[in-house]
């Protein structure tokens, strides 16, 4: 559990694979064991979010978010095809309520970055190279951000977060 000094990391990605989950629960770790962080992940948190009767998951977003310091866009091919389909013909009743919630916060983050483009770069593309992502993956509006390979350049990553 977080104290209030605690930075958080909000972590969006696609988790339509285990393996790539697994990678995703290991940087967690690290970034909590090594840098004192609090990591917040839509897929590792729906375990205590299961009715979404009583839950408003659009409104626990916007909490984390608004309170994070960094926000983390997990890109692979499977992160950039859902984007897609949301941006498609797909009515969103269509797409489930892990993939409503990349494209949520991906538009929430796109938003803030037309507010505040220089000056914001809370918003980090990590790119895992065992999911094939390559840097076409990361959505345009990300691109001038900073980004960093992972696992490769996880120096460089923790290096620029705790500056």
């Amino acid at each position: 559990m977080a104290n209030a000094g605690q930075p958080i990391v909000y972590l969006t990605f696609s988790n339509k694979s285990k393996r790539h989950a697994h990678e995703i629960f290991k940087l967690c770790e690290e970034l909590e064991d090594s840098l004192y962080f609090s990591v917040k992940c839509d897929t590792f948190n729906y375990n205590a979010l299961q009715n979404p009767e009583l839950i408003n998951f659009n409104g626990w977003r916007d909490q984390i978010y608004e309170k994070a310091r960094w926000i983390f866009f997990r890109i692979s091919p499977e992160y950039s095809n859902t984007l897609k389909a949301g941006e498609g013909n797909i009515p969103m009743a269509q797409i489930n309520e892990h993939d409503q919630g990349i494209i949520y916060i991906h538009n929430v983050a796109k938003a803030e970055f037309r507010q505040n483009s220089i000056r914001d770069h809370r918003l980090i593309p990590l790119l895992f190279t065992k999911t094939n992502a390559s840097v076409h993956d990361i959505p345009p509006f990300l691109r001038s951000s900073p980004y960093f390979w992972f696992p490769e350049q996880k120096k460089d990553l923790f290096n620029f977060l705790r500056t």
